[in-house]
């Protein structure tokens, strides 16, 4: 097991937080951002589904 499952919203929270930095890291070297751009949606939908597994792969280790 990795760590518990996070049951607080708080700790929830923070998996917002790394899907966002992941969208970070992914759009740091792109020169123009905007908003309804589709690379950039791209990069931020797959950043929240990387942190979905994330979460959902804690949620299975916990439970074994």
């Amino acid at each position: 097991m990795l760590f518990p499952v996070p049951d607080e919203p708080r700790q929830k929270n923070a998996l917002l937080i790394a899907a966002s930095l992941i969208a970070a890291v992914r759009t740091a070297r792109e020169e123009k951002i905007e908003e309804r751009s589709p690379r950039i949606i791209c990069k931020v939908v797959d950043s929240v589904r990387l942190a979905k597994i994330v979460l959902k792969q804690i949620e299975e280790e916990s439970r074994a």
